[in-house]
């Protein structure tokens, strides 16, 4: 306890402010508990590069594999891939858990087509992806768009009977959905075993970025005979492809809306653009004010649902007074 408070004393975790510096004489010993205590606290990037400096002196330390896996998870959670490759190019041991964190890594921070070429060099050094490889792997493809390197991870999964797996199976929702691949996706699910929220919603949100909002409030339907209530996911899902639309579907929208336990700025923003787009201002703006008493703050989405409804006022105004 006592190496603990006179290294933080030194090294900043958390609370500490006392600055950290390679040249104070005296250094508290570092050891392994020492650096998993740290690592543990969910460090910053600069607490978190001081402490790499000391590990990379310490050759014990430095080719210890657990304290590589913690030190690669917390420059990814800190967005700093860059350091997280670092530490995963100084491994000489690696294993399948190394290249799935590297992979999330590059994926967390929209650095797909590195996650991609990491997921092929661990094919090339004859690593086997497993269940936790996948659903980072096609949501690289999802958001890429790469087409191609989904169908060939689809016909791994496959081979491999993890195409039953739940996450794997939203993975591939989602990327045909991206892809546009929209009967494939729609294939995915219905043959999937088990389906969560995420998997509705996938398909939901891939008939919306593909502009078939009708198609997409027909899935709604589809889970409300199931027994699924649509959520915030379900209703931000529908925000790409919101348009002119039968009265009916207006009513189901505002039904959903009414029902939802928590409202996200999501959901209010795809509510007003129903409005907006079906030529009902009066209740464009009534909502807009609303999200505001209830405490939402509109962002620029909102605003700029909002703007046709004050020039459809504007408009219907103009034509009540002359």
């Amino acid at each position: 306890m006592k190496t603990i408070s006179s290294f933080s004393r030194q090294f900043p975790i958390a609370k500490q402010t006392k600055p950290f510096s390679l040249t104070t004489p005296k250094l508290a010993a570092i050891t392994e508990d020492l650096c998993n205590k740290i690592l543990d606290e969910n460090p910053d990037d600069k607490t978190l590069k001081k402490l790499h400096s000391r590990i990379l002196i310490d050759q014990t330390l430095h080719s210890n594999p657990s304290l590589g896996i913690k030190l690669m998870r917390a420059y990814a959670a800190c967005g700093e891939p860059c350091y997280t490759r670092h530490v995963f190019d100084g491994i000489t041991d690696k294993n399948v858990v190394f290249f799935n964190v590297m992979i999330r890594s590059y994926v967390n921070n929209g650095l797909h087509q590195d996650a991609l070429l990491v997921f092929k060099t661990m094919a090339n050094q004859g690593f086997y992806p497993d269940n936790y490889t996948y659903p980072c792997v096609l949501k690289a493809c999802s958001v890429s768009g790469n087409l191609w390197a989904g169908l060939q991870i689809h016909g791994a999964v496959v081979k491999l009977g993890l195409d039953m797996n739940l996450y794997i199976g939203n993975g591939l929702v989602s990327m045909y959905g991206k892809c546009k691949c929209l009967d494939a996706a729609r294939r995915v699910l219905d043959e999937m075993p088990r389906r969560d929220m995420i998997s509705w919603n996938s398909m939901v949100a891939g008939y919306a970025q593909n502009g078939r909002f009708n198609d997409a409030l027909k899935l709604c339907r589809e889970m409300e005979d199931l027994k699924l209530k649509p959520d915030a996911g379900t209703m931000g899902s529908l925000l790409p492809a919101v348009t002119n639309t039968s009265c009916d579907n207006v009513l189901y929208v505002k039904e959903m809306f009414r029902k939802l336990k928590e409202k996200s700025l999501i959901s209010w923003n795809v509510m007003i653009a129903v409005y907006v787009n079906n030529v009902m201002p009066n209740e464009a703006m009534d909502l807009y004010l609303q999200m505001q008493v209830h405490g939402v703050e509109p962002d620029a989405v909102s605003i700029s649902s909002v703007l046709p409804a004050c020039g459809d006022l504007s408009a219907l105004l103009t034509t009540c007074s002359s």
